[in-house]
């Protein structure tokens, strides 16, 4: 059957939606939805740890405690806060997350590929 989308190891005809090694049909998915989460850094957690230090910090030192947290929280706005997506297969057993890439474009073309096999079902 020819794919309507085939983009590394995701492959979507009409009849199956393949991601990886996970096969599921179809006519099992009654829908799909993208979801959109900032994701983290190992760099966001030593900056929110050196946060908290820094408030420690401020009980013997209150000019450099105060300081220190101002540069660590001011460093994390400056850096920038991945996001990944998610796509969701709704089955009558449940959500399944069937991927999650930093991609936006690709997810976009899986769910449309999805709603696209959807409609041809009868």
């Amino acid at each position: 059957m020819e794919p309507i989308l085939s983009a590394g190891d995701i492959v979507i005809t009409r009849s199956i939606a393949k991601f990886g090694e996970a096969s599921y049909q179809i006519a099992n998915i009654g829908s799909v939805s993208l979801e959109t989460k900032l994701g983290d850094t190992p760099m966001h957690s030593l900056l929110g740890f050196l946060c908290v230090i820094s408030l420690l910090g401020c009980l013997f030192s209150v000019p450099l405690g105060i300081a220190g947290f101002g540069l660590a929280f001011g460093a994390m706005f400056f850096l920038e806060n991945p996001k990944v997506m998610t796509v969701t297969l709704k089955t009558s057993s449940g959500d399944i997350q069937a991927l999650t890439t930093p991609d936006s474009e690709l997810a976009q073309r899986i769910k449309i590929a999805l709603e696209e096999a959807f409609a041809t079902r009868s």
